[in-house]
């Protein structure tokens, strides 16, 4: 199907508006979206499956294609761009994408003054944020074309800074708006819970940060508490002990710390932060105890040479080591990596190379591993993450990336699944029991409890680059 001029006009013009008008209201025609756009193409993704080389069964990587593509990956910004996006602009607010609980009295509450003709959009449109604000307009703009119910959102640029986000609520709450998306971030949500708010403003904040929610603002998203919660179910399934944690350094990793310490208060835990400005390399083999394993492998096979019987049978036996890379058991019996983008693959192939991996260790991510997409280095084969996203969203990316040529991230699978959570509450009554209220959303299956809004938590295995599903954590 062609794609009408006057409908690209409409599709240009939307975005001039949105990114440069100060509270222009949102209004979307279904007819103005280019639904056959072709889809981008992946190169950059498919440029991380050739960076690194696994070194026979035991999938190491050999050292000089290492060496070699890590200098590569250290000296350019062009590999895979779209996970960069995801890993420098997202990646260090992470925590604000992340959903703790929502309480029923609350969306109650909203029930009870559910006049949607007037949302407030308190998102970045300019600033060094305005790419967030540009997520959360396409995933809207999406969910409206599909939708029956008549909203109206009602752009509210908060520019970047605390005090854009001021003047924008404050001329939302002008413009009579009782009801606001955003903001985006954790500073941003935290800031505005410091201001005196009326009692019938209702705030979906996009933030995760459980200590950014008030009796105004509603916190959307995936729950941090609930990852780790299923991570830690799972090394109790295998009765694992001593466990090593690498997380990528951010402003939120003391806020990851106290809740890994949460659920593994009995374990044995050593945490690891990797700063961006560090020798990786170094840091890696240093976790690993390379050397010391390296040595016991050399002792090892010195034994076999005083040992007491013939030639041919302790040339057999040395062949056997000889194949090995290092010996006796590993430093840890699971690493958990919370990491994403190239540094996660950077992570687990150094790990590789350090000879640790599946075959000896339990290797286990976060959902940030979802960053790297459907293929998966070789390296990361029988590993195994935490995920929120299921069929639903493979269906959401193919239908945004058709109209908008670009690849979603966790900013609009939020905000998409948010949308559905108000034409919810919009089409229900008051005196509705929100539990009977669920829905499959990208970020898996959300159903309302009496106290909070859940969401399901997919238990993944990588095998042969795709993701296969054992269980899911509720």
């Amino acid at each position: 199907m062609k794609i009408k001029r006057t409908n690209l006009i409409y599709f240009f013009i939307f975005f001039f508006l949105a990114g440069c008008q100060l509270n222009e209201a949102l209004v979307v025609l279904k007819e103005s979206l280019p639904v056959d756009l072709r889809k981008k193409e992946s190169n950059d993704k498919d440029s991380l499956s050739k960076k690194y080389e696994i070194k026979n069964e035991k999938k190491i990587v050999t050292k000089k294609k290492f060496e070699n593509e890590n200098k590569v990956s250290r000296n350019t910004e062009t590999l895979s761009e779209k996970i960069e996006i995801e890993e420098s602009k997202i990646n260090e607010n992470l925590f604000a994408l992340v959903q703790p609980r929502i309480e029923e009295e609350r969306l109650k509450n909203f029930q009870d003054k559910k006049d949607l003709k007037k949302i407030g959009l308190l998102i970045p449109v300019s600033g060094k944020r305005s790419f967030a604000g540009q997520y959360v307009i396409n995933s809207l703009r999406l969910s409206l074309s599909e939708s029956s119910l008549d909203f109206q959102f009602k752009v509210l640029d908060t520019k970047s800074t605390k005090l854009g986000l001021s003047e924008a609520f404050s001329t939302g709450i002008k413009n009579g708006i009782k009801v606001f998306v955003g903001p985006i971030f954790s500073d941003s949500t935290h800031y505005l819970k410091s201001l005196t708010i009326k009692k019938d403003i209702i705030i979906f904040s996009l933030s995760s940060d459980q200590e950014a929610f008030s009796d105004n603002i509603v916190i959307t998203g995936t729950s941090l508490d609930e990852e780790f919660r299923c991570i830690f179910d799972k090394i109790d399934s295998q009765n694992l002990q001593k466990i090593a944690i690498l997380q990528t350094e951010n402003k939120f990793t003391e806020k990851y710390s106290k809740v890994i310490k949460k659920y593994s208060a009995k374990k044995d835990i050593d945490f690891f932060s990797i700063k961006n400005n560090e020798d990786l390399e170094q840091k890696i083999k240093m976790i690993s105890r390379y050397e010391s394993r390296r040595l016991a492998l050399k002792e090892k096979i010195k034994e076999i040479d005083d040992m007491a019987t013939d030639e041919e049978t302790k040339k057999s036996i040395k062949k056997e080591f000889e194949r090995l890379e290092t010996f006796g058991p590993t430093p840890y019996e699971a690493i958990i990596v919370s990491a994403m983008g190239t540094k996660l693959v950077e992570i687990i192939s150094l790990l590789a190379y350090f000879d640790i991996n599946t075959d000896n260790s339990f290797i286990i991510g976060t959902t940030g591993w979802d960053s790297l997409g459907e293929k998966k280095e070789n390296v990361f084969n029988e590993s195994f993450y935490v995920s929120n996203k299921n069929k639903q969203s493979k269906i959401y990316d193919e239908k945004y990336e058709s109209v908008f040529s670009d690849t979603p991230n966790k900013i609009n699978y939020i905000t998409h699944d948010l949308f559905i959570i108000l034409e919810n509450l919009a089409k229900s009554q008051p005196n509705l029991d929100l539990e009977k209220i669920s829905f499959e959303g990208t970020l898996g299956k959300t159903f309302f409890t009496r106290t909070f809004i859940s969401r399901e938590i997919l238990f993944k295995k990588f095998y042969n680059g795709k993701s296969i599903v054992q269980n899911t954590c509720k």
